[in-house]
C-alpha cells in the first residue's frame, strides 16, 4: 500500500497539487473516508477497530479536526478494504484505456444531481489551477 500512495503523490503533477488548496483536500477524504465508512454499514467505533486506529482518531479525520500522517490514511484505506486508486477515484496510472472519459462521465452520472455539481466545480477549479 505504501508503494502506492507515494507513486500516486510522485506521479501527480507538482503544479496541480501545489496549488490545490490543502483544506479541499483534507475535505476531500474526510468526506471520502466517511462516505466509504457509511457504505460498507462500518460505525466509526469498528473502522477504529480494524484500522487500529482509536475511536477519536477517525471522529477527528472525519471532521477535519487534526492532520493525520499518510500512514495512518494508509490504515484507513485498507481496514476499508480499498486500494489507494479505489479511495481516490484513480485508474491505475499504468493503465492506457481510451475510453477513460466515457468511464468518468458513467461514474459521474450515477451520482446524485447535488454530487455532481460538486465534482463538476471541483474539477473546473483544478483544470483553472493547473492553467
Amino acid at each position: 500500500m505504501d508503494s502506492l500512495l507515494y507513486l500516486f503523490l510522485e506521479k501527480t503533477d507538482s503544479k496541480m497539487v501545489n496549488n490545490m488548496e490543502y483544506n479541499k483536500l483534507q475535505k476531500h477524504i474526510a468526506f471520502r473516508i466517511r462516505e466509504c465508512r457509511k457504505a460498507q454499514g462500518l460505525s466509526q467505533e469498528k473502522l477504529s477497530e480494524i484500522a487500529g486506529l482509536g475511536v477519536k482518531a477517525i471522529q477527528n479525520i472525519e471532521n477535519m479536526k487534526y492532520d493525520f500522517k499518510i500512514k495512518t490514511l494508509e490504515s484507513v484505506i485498507k481496514a476499508l478494504n480499498l486500494t489507494v486508486e479505489e479511495f481516490f477515484n484513480l485508474q491505475s496510472f499504468e493503465s492506457d484505456r481510451e475510453d477513460s472519459s466515457e468511464v468518468l462521465f458513467e461514474n459521474l452520472t450515477k451520482l446524485p444531481k447535488d454530487k455532481q455539481g460538486k465534482i463538476i466545480s471541483s474539477f473546473n477549479e483544478i483544470v483553472k489551477n493547473i492553467k
